[in-house]
């Protein structure tokens, strides 16, 4: 992801809009997910600062996705974020579920530069060996990338950075992991 937004940095305005789209899920009204992109590249151009999550209403608590607590229950705009929270427990996710948590579909997009900012100083020198080999006559990313330290990006990097980050709701479109999570019943009596 990083080598991506670094060859990207060199060759479009730090403002420009970028999206990541994983392809490890299904979604059944494509024109619902389409314009929720559409929506998300408009609010990274009028506003590139924060980096855009999309958070789906869940389905039942399940403890194989992360989850967005945002600080308002704004349909048709970005809110805050008050918590991201990496596949937690189940009665954990219930209780995110209970706050107004959606799931993280793990698409997400923001300004080159908004992006990169996510990276913090502990990766100033993995960014500058990464600029230096994409300025090299000789690419070695082979050896660079034997270096690097793995990094779980949204556990390591968008949970510690609740402040520069925006969810948008994704409105009902099916959207579902290919690989689908075992759904944990609600515990009798308690809302979810």
């Amino acid at each position: 992801m990083l080598l991506a937004l670094l060859l990207l940095e060199s060759r479009v305005s730090p403002a420009t809009p970028v999206l990541f789209l994983p392809a490890d899920h299904v979604v059944d009204d494509e024109e619902v997910m389409t314009n929720s992109l559409m929506t998300m590249i408009e609010w990274v151009a009028e506003e590139p600062g924060p980096v855009y999550l999309l958070g789906a209403l869940p389905q039942g608590p399940h403890d194989q996705l992360g989850y967005i607590v945002p600080w308002h229950d704004a349909i048709l705009m970005p809110t805050g974020v008050y918590e991201f929270v990496e596949r937690p427990d189940i009665n954990r996710a219930r209780r995110l579920i209970n706050a107004g948590g959606l799931w993280n579909t793990f698409i997400f997009g923001g300004s080159v530069a908004s992006l990169i900012k996510l990276f913090p100083a502990r990766f100033d020198a993995a960014i500058a060996d990464l600029r230096a080999a994409l300025q090299s006559i000789q690419l070695d990313l082979v050896r660079l990338y034997d270096r690097l330290t793995p990094v779980d990006f949204s556990q390591d990097l968008l949970a510690r950075q609740t402040d520069s980050l925006k969810v948008l709701r994704l409105l009902r479109c099916g959207w579902w992991p290919l690989k689908s999570p075992t759904l944990h019943p609600p515990l009798h009596g308690a809302p979810v």
